[in-house]
């Protein structure tokens, strides 16, 4: 009778840890954090669906971060050959060290031989200045200064 007592006392006590753990999923807004159960990212909309259940249908352009099941990704400029496009997208902050952050951006070029291929590619900054494009030069040196191995997949 003893054990069946400590039995039902550790499962309970198991799924009550189990209801307060914290969300993988947010926004940020200009209004303030929201935590989700799910984010779904359009090109001019983002859906979310609240903890509590309820549906937000957000634009785009009020965003300046989301986090999907753990990943976060951050509203960045976005540059070409070392040049500013004028635009603003978001990547996926792959690791942050004594200030610098290590995205990783993945796209489609609907102009090349492979239209259906995802391009990856890598960008350095410095807090929120951009400081390059990872190529394969730089990729090993990146890798070794934020501690990682391989490449930024």
């Amino acid at each position: 009778m003893k054990k069946l007592f400590v039995l039902f006392l550790v499962a309970g006590y198991c799924l009550t840890g189990r209801a307060g753990e914290p969300t993988k999923s947010s926004v940020v807004t200009d209004a303030g954090k929201m935590d989700a159960k799910r984010v779904d990212v359009g090109t001019t909309k983002a859906r979310i669906v609240l903890t509590n259940g309820e549906i937000k249908s957000i634009p785009i352009e009020q965003l300046s971060s989301y986090s999907i099941d753990g990943k976060v990704f951050n509203k960045v400029p976005l540059y070409r050959n070392g040049k500013s496009t004028g635009r603003t997208v978001f990547m996926e902050l792959v690791k942050t060290r004594d200030g610098f952050n290590l995205y990783k951006y993945e796209y489609w070029d609907i102009e090349s031989a492979k239209p259906y291929e995802k391009i990856k590619t890598a960008y350095l900054f410095n807090r929120d200045n951009f400081q390059m494009q990872v190529d394969e030069k730089t990729l090993a040196d990146v890798c070794n200064f934020f501690g990682l191995k391989g490449s930024v997949e």
